[in-house]
């Protein structure tokens, strides 16, 4: 029986959060046209000026922007097989800053996991917002991450732990009521 699950959350005492968009070689926002069944070979990310160098950035979108050592923490715990990766080409603001590598990881499905307990604002079936979460134990899949409603992601106690042990930045997590 699973005795926690966390929401991921931008990282606390993070200065004011900036946000990065992966994008085609053109420019373009891979998911302008709505979400992807499949990611390009290579994506492309341009890095504001601003934008603090962490292992997780922080998008506008359900997807995650990851470093190579986030990707390393999390290839060694059970991901959704529905998330899809591809690795990103960095084009900072400042010339001349190394970033080392990210890649784009991409959910193309949300798991229903909420418990009836959660308050839920939905339209015709449809949750578009939580405003107090609970999470149905019987309902979680048996991933170390996945996507839930309202494009969050969780994460299990194995995966948040081993974030902390290996000191990734950008992580937050919100611990979440399951019954």
């Amino acid at each position: 029986m699973v005795q926690k699950i966390f929401m991921l959350e931008p990282s606390p005492g993070s200065r004011i959060p900036k946000f990065v968009t992966a994008t085609d070689a053109a420019g373009k926002s891979l998911f302008e046209d709505g979400p992807l069944q499949s990611l390009p070979e290579i994506g492309h990310l341009d890095v504001p000026s601003g934008v603090e160098k962490m292992d997780r950035l922080l998008t506008t979108g359900n997807e995650l922007v990851l470093s190579e050592d986030a990707c390393a923490v999390l290839a060694r715990c059970s991901v959704d097989p529905q998330v899809i990766r591809c690795p990103l080409r960095i084009k900072p603001a400042i010339v001349g800053t190394s970033w080392g590598n990210y890649a784009l990881w991409h959910a193309t499905r949300r798991h229903a996991i909420l418990h009836e307990s959660a308050s839920v604002r939905s339209i015709k079936g449809h949750v578009l917002s939580v405003y107090e979460w609970s999470v149905a134990s019987s309902c979680l899949p048996s991933f170390d991450l996945f996507l839930g409603p309202t494009n969050r992601w969780f994460a299990s106690e194995k995966l948040v732990d081993a974030v902390f042990e290996r000191r990734l930045s950008g992580f937050g997590f919100a611990v979440i009521p399951c019954f």
